[in-house]
């Protein structure tokens, strides 16, 4: 698709403590977005360094903030920059330690074609063994993410790109915003390389230990050691074929998220959305539906303003001064 005639693709970064692959991160996803808006939790390594120092055009390094991470806060400030990626243009929610493989920019076109506004990945998740860090260390070689082997199918389903639509509204507190109504059907591959070394590891279970929303996900507990795997007793665990390195899909996912869509996850909601939209009353459901999700999540609605407050008017590539104050939210 000729760049010119595409629509445009940004995407939004929240990062911390990840200066061993932020920038490979980085470079990978500067292949196919527009722009990319990075945002740094007070990372206490060089990772703000790092983002700041890439001479990637689409890099725009926002600023470095002490938060509370919760993960609606990236739709918030998704909400804030809209307006300057334009309507009917798309976003994509980056992470860090995710590289998406395939042609997000062909999706795209399928997803115009389909009439769709959202596409979804597939979560490959890369493992460590507790050999391989003994291996490591007896070498005296620092390890990273490209030498992860083992991986997992893990989830089916999670939404990574969408479409800024007028039936979007930013405001409630969700991993992406209301009012996504059909999904393509297309799902890209994307590798998460969450565990990279040792190190690595324990700093992401300290950092995760201390915010109550990665709870669940700690579910083996605070000691680093039960993240590691043994692949002779792991189900589902597959290896890096050495020659090709592709991923294995036989056997399908751990989790397999229906699609968007008719007869899928928002079928009802979808029908809402659609219905009210052409007569102006969607607004108004936004606002009740958000202040009831709000009062669930008990949440303060002062929070979106105080947290976006940071970087509201910054020109951009402007990363202003780095913050020492604590914002809760």
């Amino acid at each position: 698709m000729n760049k010119q005639s595409r629509p445009k693709l940004f995407a939004v970064c929240f990062v911390k403590n990840e200066e061993d692959i932020i920038a490979d991160c980085l470079r990978h996803a500067a292949r196919f977005c527009d722009r990319i808006y990075v945002v740094d939790n007070a990372s206490t390594d060089r990772t703000w360094e790092i983002v700041k120092d890439l001479d990637l055009a689409p890099v725009v390094p926002v600023g470095s903030k002490d938060f509370i991470y919760r993960e609606y806060l990236r739709i918030w400030f998704m909400g804030l920059k809209e307006r300057e990626l334009g309507r009917n243009n798309w976003w994509y929610i980056l992470d860090a330690d995710m590289l998406l493989d395939g042609d997000p920019l062909g999706a795209i076109a399928q997803a115009e074609k389909e009439g769709a506004d959202a596409i979804a990945v597939n979560v490959i998740n890369f493992h460590i063994t507790k050999e391989e860090i003994i291996a490591a260390a007896q070498s005296g070689r620092r390890e990273s993410w490209r030498d992860r082997r083992y991986y997992g199918l893990y989830e089916s389903g999670e939404i990574d790109l969408f479409k800024n639509t007028g039936y979007l509204d930013y405001g409630l507190c969700a991993r992406v915003p209301l009012g996504l109504t059909k999904e393509c059907s297309l799902r890209l591959p994307s590798r998460h390389y969450p565990h990279r070394f040792g190190e690595q590891l324990k700093k992401r279970i300290l950092t995760r230990s201390e915010n109550p929303d990665f709870e669940p996900q700690l579910k083996r507990g605070t000691e680093w050691e039960h993240y590691l795997i043994d692949p002779a007793t792991s189900p589902g665990i597959k290896c890096l074929n050495a020659a090709s390195k592709e991923i294995d899909f036989t056997g399908g996912f751990s989790y397999v998220v229906p699609p968007i869509g008719r007869y899928g996850r928002s079928r009802i909601f979808a029908t809402v959305v659609r219905a009210l939209y052409p007569l102006g009353l969607l607004p108004l459901f936004y606002a009740f539906y958000n202040r009831y999700a709000f009062w669930r999540q008990k949440i303060e609605p002062r929070e979106k303003d105080i947290f976006l407050s940071t970087f509201r008017d910054r020109p951009r590539g402007a990363s202003g001064p780095r913050s020492t104050s604590k914002l809760v939210v």
